[in-house]
Parts: C-alpha cells; sequence; structure tokens
C-alpha cells in the first residue's frame, strides 16, 4: 500500500506501524486533529489462521479493534450461514475461548441453532441404547448394532460443532446418550470371544456384533480361539466358515489354517488317490486358500542323473518345473524323498540334454570406425593471433597520443587500447593452436543367421504313495530359437549400439543354450494320471533304484559310444575298486571283499543309508550300508552289481621299505596310481575320535601320495591288499606321511561284524 501523510505524521500502512516526526509550536487543538487522522489510517491488526490440514478457511486475513473476530461471526449469524458459523469458531478457537460476553452471546446463538437441529437425533437414540439387551440375547443384536450405529452417528455429528466442545455450550442429550453407548459397549466387549463361538459358523458374526471387534484381536488374546470355533466343522461347514469371514477379516495366518483344516476334512472322507488329491487342491486354491496352506498334498523332486554324465559334460543344461498346480513343491535327494511324507514322488534321470547350432547364412555389413587422429592448424587460433597483433598497434598508437597531446582524454584512450591488447591476449592463449580431426576407417562385419535348437530327453519315475505303484516313463523337450549375431563387430564402431540394436550377441546365444529348460507339472501329473493302470505294484524302494540305475547305465553306455576310444590301462585290480559319490558333490574310493561287498571308510559313507558307485567300466550301481566302525574308519556296503573281489595279504609281517601301491581317485582323477615304501608300522589314536574311542588303531605309514578322494581305496602290496587308505599329515612343511588302517585291524572288523557273510578277501 502507498504511505499516507497526514499533517506532521507518517503512517505506512503496509508494515502496519507508524512513525511520528514532532514537531515544535504545535497547537492542542492541531495534535488532537492529527492523532485523529493517524488511527484512522494506521490500525492494529489480527491475522486469521485455519485448521490444520482443512479445507480454505473462512476467516478473514485480518481483523482490527473495529471489525474482529466477534464481529465477523455476528454478520456470519445474521446471514444465516451457520456453517461457516462454526468453521470460524474452529479456525479462531484462540479467540473465542476467551472471547468477551458479547462474543459468548453469539456462541450460544450459534449453539442453540445447532442444539435445535441435532437434539431430535440424540433424543431419538436415547431410548433404544436405555432398553439394549444383555450380550447373550443373539435375536436382538442386529437391532442393537443399528441403535448403536444411530447412537455413533448423532455424537459424531455434535462432536463436528466447534461451539460444543467449550462446557458451556454442550447439549446435555449428547452426554446422556456417550453414558449410555459406553456403558453397553463396557457390556459387550468382554464377552466378544465367548459370544463369537457360540454365534453359526457360517454367520457373519463382525458384522453382527453390537460394537465393532476385529477378529485378528480376539485372536491373538487366546491363540486357541480358532481352533475352537472350527472344531467340529466339516468340509462344508468350513466353506461356509470362510464364506461368512473372508481373508481380509481373518488375517493371511488364520485362513491358511482354515485352509488347512477343509484339505484335511477332505482327506478324511477316504479320498487319497492323487486324481482325487489334485481335485480337493484345486478346490482349495478355487475358494481362496493360498497353495502353500494344503500341505497334505505335496509333491517331491528328486534329481538323479549320472554324475558321469554331468562330469562328462554331456548334460549342456538343467530341467525346471513350472509350479502351476496347487501343490506344495519341494526337491530333495533320493533318500530324503523317498522318506518324505509327500504323497507323489517324481524321479527325474536326465539322459540327453544337447544345445547346437546351425548357420544357415553369413551376410556382410559395411561400417566406419575411429581409426585416430590427424593434428591440423587451427583457424581460430590464426584470428586470435591477428586480433592481438592488431590490438597491440592500437595501444602503441593511444601511447603515442598521450605523449604527444597529454590531456585526460589521451590517458582515457590509452587506458582502453592498453584493456583491449590483454583480451586480445588472453583469447590467444585459451585457443589452442592445433586441432585433433577424428579419421574414421571403413570395413567389414558379420550377420550370422543362426538357428539353435536344444534336445533333452528324460526318464522320469512316479511313487505314488496313496496308491503304493510305481511308474516310469521317457518324455522329451524340444526348444529351438533363432538368433541374429553380429561378429567381427569393430570395438571403436561408433554406431555399434545401433548395430547391436536390432541383432544379438554370442552371449545371447549361450544364456539361451544354458537356461534350464521347463516343463509344466500339470502335464508330468495328467500325463502320469492318463496311464495310472500301467503303474506297477511298488515292491519296495529297493526295485525303484534298480530300474533307475539301469536307465542311467543304459545313457551312460549310449555317451561313452559316441566318445573316441579311451586307452584302456591293463591292470586287473582296477576291476575291483569302486568310485564313491558322497553328498554334496564329494568322491571317495572303495573295492570289492566278496560279491557284492565293497569295503570302504567310514568316514566316505558316514551318515548315509545308501551309497551310489562306478566301477571301472563306468557301470553305475547303488548300496546300502551294512556295517560301520568309527574308530577304526572302515564301512561295510552291500551292493546291487557284482564285482570283483580282492585277497588279502596272508603273511605275518611287512617288510619295511618294500614298495606299497595305492589305487583311488585323487582329487577326482579316476581310477589313478601312486608309489611309495612302507616307512613304519604305527599304533596311533583313531583319525576321528582322537582321546577318545578306545585303545590305538593300528597303520601302516607309507610315503605314497593319498589326497582327497583315495579315502576307502586299497593299499597293494604287489596283488594283495595290505591296508585302507585314511589319512594324511597335513602340516605345514610335511610331506610323505600317509597312512593305512592295517590289514589285521581290517580282518578283525571284518570277522566281528559280518560273521554270516561270504568274503572272499579272508580266504586263504
Amino acid at each position: 500500500m502507498d504511505n499516507h501523510g497526514y499533517g506532521n505524521y507518517i503512517c505506512s500502512s503496509s508494515n502496519m506501524s507508524c512513525g511520528v516526526k514532532p514537531m515544535r509550536n504545535l497547537s492542542i487543538t492541531t495534535i488532537l486533529v492529527s492523532a485523529l487522522l493517524l488511527t484512522s489510517g494506521c490500525q492494529t491488526t489480527s491475522t486469521a489462521t485455519t485448521a490444520p490440514g482443512g479445507p480454505a478457511g473462512v476467516s478473514r486475513a485480518s481483523y482490527s479493534p473495529f471489525s474482529d473476530q466477534a464481529d465477523h461471526l455476528a454478520e456470519l449469524l445474521k446471514a444465516g450461514n451457520f456453517d461457516d458459523a462454526n468453521r470460524l469458531v474452529t479456525e479462531q478457537d484462540a479467540f473465542f475461548k476467551t472471547a468477551a460476553p458479547e462474543a459468548q452471546a453469539l456462541m450460544a446463538q450459534l449453539a442453540g441453532h445447532f442444539s435445535a437441529r441435532l437434539a431430535p437425533e440424540l433424543e431419538g437414540a436415547l431410548p433404544a441404547l436405555k432398553a439394549a439387551p444383555a450380550p447373550r440375547d443373539v435375536t436382538a443384536w442386529r437391532s442393537l448394532r443399528q441403535s448403536v450405529t444411530r447412537a455413533n452417528a448423532a455424537l459424531a455429528s455434535h462432536d463436528a460443532i466447534a461451539v460444543f466442545k467449550y462446557p458451556a455450550f454442550a447439549m446435555a442429550q449428547a452426554a446422556q446418550v456417550r453414558a449410555e453407548r459406553d456403558r453397553i459397549r463396557a457390556q459387550f466387549i468382554p464377552a466378544a470371544a465367548e459370544a463369537w463361538l457360540a454365534y453359526p459358523a457360517d454367520k457373519p458374526f463382525f458384522e453382527d456384533y453390537p460394537f465393532i471387534v476385529e477378529a485378528e484381536d480376539l485372536m491373538a488374546a487366546d491363540p486357541g480361539l480358532l481352533d475352537r470355533k472350527l472344531a467340529g466343522l466339516d468340509a462344508q461347514g468350513l466353506l461356509g466358515f470362510a464364506d461368512a469371514h473372508p481373508r481380509d477379516l481373518m488375517g493371511d495366518a488364520a485362513w491358511d489354517r482354515i485352509g488347512q483344516r477343509y484339505v484335511q476334512a477332505r482327506m478324511n472322507r477316504g479320498q487319497t488317490g492323487i486324481r482325487e488329491m489334485l481335485a480337493v487342491a484345486t478346490d482349495a486354491q478355487r475358494y481362496g486358500f493360498k497353495t502353500d496352506a494344503v500341505k497334505d498334498v505335496g509333491v517331491v523332486f528328486s534329481q538323479v542323473t549320472s554324475p558321469t554324465l554331468l562330469k562328462g559334460g554331456h548334460i549342456d543344461f538343467a530341467l525346471e518345473v513350472e509350479q502351476d498346480l496347487p501343490f506344495p513343491l519341494d526337491t530333495k535327494g533320493l533318500d530324503d524323498a523317498l522318506d518324505s511324507d509327500a504323497k507323489l514322488l517324481i524321479v527325474f534321470n536326465i539322459a540327453l540334454a544337447k544345445a547346437s547350432r546351425k548357420v544357415r547364412n553369413l551376410k556382410h555389413f559395411d561400417s566406419t570406425y575411429l581409426a585416430g587422429y590427424s593434428r591440423e592448424p587451427n583457424p581460430d587460433w590464426e584470428m586470435a593471433k591477428m586480433n592481438m597483433m592488431m590490438a597491440g598497434s592500437g595501444t602503441g598508437q593511444a601511447n603515442a597520443n598521450m605523449m604527444t597531446f597529454g590531456g585526460f582524454g589521451s590517458i582515457i584512450g590509452a587506458m582502453a587500447a592498453s584493456s583491449n591488447y590483454e583480451d586480445a591476449q588472453n583469447r590467444m592463449a585459451s585457443t589452442p593452436q592445433f586441432i585433433d580431426i577424428p579419421v574414421y576407417q571403413g570395413y567389414t562385419f558379420d550377420e550370422a543367421q543362426v538357428e539353435a535348437k536344444k534336445v533333452m530327453t528324460v526318464n522320469y519315475y512316479v511313487i505314488d504313495k496313496t496308491r503304493n505303484t510305481f511308474y516310469r516313463s521317457t518324455f522329451d523337450v524340444v526348444e529351438n530359437h533363432d538368433f541374429r549375431i553380429a561378429y567381427r563387430l569393430h570395438k571403436n564402431d561408433e554406431n555399434s549400439e545401433q548395430h547391436l540394436s536390432t541383432r544379438h550377441s554370442e552371449k545371447d546365444v549361450t544364456d539361451w543354450e544354458e537356461a534350464p529348460a521347463t516343463i509344466k507339472l500339470s502335464s508330468l501329473v495328467d500325463h502320469y494320471l492318463a496311464n495310472e493302470k500301467r503303474a506297477k505294484p511298488l515292491a519296495s524302494v529297493t526295485e525303484v533304484r534298480k530300474q533307475i540305475i539301469q536307465d542311467r547305465n543304459v545313457a551312460v553306455t549310449a555317451y561313452r559310444d559316441k566318445k573316441p576310444d579311451e586307452v584302456m590301462q591293463d591292470d586287473p585290480r582296477f576291476d575291483s575298486v569302486v568310485a564313491i559319490y558322497q553328498g554334496g558333490g564329494g568322491m571317495g574310493s572303495g573295492f570289492y571283499i566278496g560279491p557284492d561287498l565293497v569295503l570302504t571308510n567310514w568316514h566316505v559313507v558316514e551318515g548315509s543309508r545308501f551309497v551310489e558307485m562306478k566301477n571301472k567300466q563306468k557301470r553305475e550301481t547303488f548300496g546300502k550300508v551294512l556295517v560301520k566302525d568309527v574308530r577304526l574308519d572302515l564301512a561295510v556296503v552291500q551292493v546291487q552289481d557284482r564285482g570283483k573281489p580282492v585277497r588279502f595279504y596272508d603273511r605275518a609281517t611287512l617288510k619295511l621299505g618294500d614298495q606299497a601301491e595305492v589305487i583311488g581317485h585323487p582329487k577326482r582323477y579316476l581310477f589313478s596310481i601312486t608309489r611309495g615304501v612302507i616307512s613304519a608300522i604305527r599304533d596311533l589314536p583313531s583319525i576321528n575320535i582322537p582321546g577318545g574311542g578306545g585303545k590305538d588303531v593300528r597303520y601302516i605309514q607309507t610315503d605314497a601320495p593319498i589326497n582327497g578322494g583315495n579315502s576307502g581305496g586299497p593299499l597293494f602290496l604287489d596283488d594283495k591288499v595290505i591296508g585302507v587308505n585314511t589319512w594324511k599329515r597335513i602340516d605345514q612343511g610335511v610331506d610323505g606321511l600317509n597312512f593305512s588302517v592295517h590289514i589285521d585291524e581290517v580282518k578283525t572288523f571284518l570277522r566281528e561284524n559280518l560273521p554270516d557273510y561270504e568274503i572272499t578277501a579272508l580266504r586263504d
């Protein structure tokens, strides 16, 4: 606003302050008149405030002693604008809280208006509350809930009126309604849990109960409440309960428990077959129960592909199962899978998984790449040099004029010329004398049109524990993909991103080739169900293992026949030795001591019940652990495939310095021989339980290298076994200290633990 002058006073109404310049020789009249003029031009203001977060306020930008908030309220009441009057009281709470009697009268007028409007609602809600029934009277719940809802709405309307927040203006009817409602709530809320238990399961209790309670709060306060509520409900009853108690009301954990009970109820009808269980699981999913809640219909997968194929690079890519059925899905080793509670066990044995490429066409494309730079004179530098020379000439002329003519104008001219010269110097200094011009070289890159293919053959086995049957089948997976691959693309080609945007890279093809093939779970189950009648009775898991091993050997034979001939080492002792595969990818050794008995270390088989093996002819088999001794670190496995037994050393003594030979698979180098001399015979604490386990173990010490993979293999003296390779010292700076369990310990172990078995190696 403009400044206004009244006589000898200056008032700035823009900042609401008045400045006074005192003048001498003023009359009293002049001072009084001037003071009145000053008062009219300069007012004390109060800035309005609005309710935080609310809509645009109705308060004015400012109020004065001549027009304050009370005046504004009077205007709104006179105009009949009561809602805005209520908003004004809300926004100007600080003013009305300490209002003068005149303002109090206006507030009373406002309260009277709203009291007349709300009194019927409050008075109408009161009788029903006073006549409220006890919590056990289920038939009156709905009408009471309506009464409580009506009372809450009336109280909410009352509490929304700002003037009622001041005790002097609050409605007595509101206090009565609030007291009655709280009295009833104090009866109903504690009784909610028991009331829910008594209420019909298929009725929406939490909608019908007179007061709002949360299901999750009730169950948190009493963890066993839901189980008591669901007790005795059959499958149909559980569905009725679920309809009346949706997931968003019950919470995920409770909903899962309802789903589990539904599945159990369906199973208890005697529906135990895979076909029936599939229907149960599908229905459970359709009703909205989570898949992982259907735990009784689990499927377990096990992968038993031959280690020979995996290690030989015959398997280019893996297999994944897409979970598209409402079954919990798990993956386990074969032993764990057979021991699991799953109703359906599917075992995969990949016989073939090869990726191949065919290049159908090769096109050539011209492009350019940045080969380097050529250095050329910079025209801008030449121009800057010329400007500097001209500026220098001008400076010389200006200085000459100053010396000749003198005067202020000549001095100014000389100074300007000097400044121009400095600017020209700076421009020349910042301008490069030479510039680098990029040089591009033409070249040609290739685009190969590649047809890639992935072929997989899988033997799969289904063990149906619900019917105690075993089913074997084979399926093929074939995937094709076309690629346009850019080859010989120069790294400095500035358009390389554009070239690659419409083409693939070699990595794209490799990633596709190595990506797992996918088969849907539904297709496997459908195939099994379609051929369910062809399933055979499951006599024992041993029969399953035999079939798996037989199929694996067929695949290995096919693989070996395609490989170049190997140079077979002509050592007949190899026919008695096997490779033993440990869990987690480890490997140990063992050797036949009877037609179907293999001796190895305890630490090779450790906690396993079954172990897989492979002989020198690469035939795979498996065996069951019969006996083991942790102290001696010895174990015997009964094997399905028969083998050639070794012969034990039968003399009383061993001669130090004689040459002994270790046969095994050090660091997975299969069927290796290492040699050394017999260094000593020593009685030492057990390697597995040092300081315990009874007396010392007798070992043969040699300097024949024993490494990981040799454990459990034979130590030969000529063609007789004199020990079982077990451990070596690996201290820093130590070499050639290797130990095998002495043949005497081995014989005692076998005679004590396997008296009824044919142990060919013990024959003299």
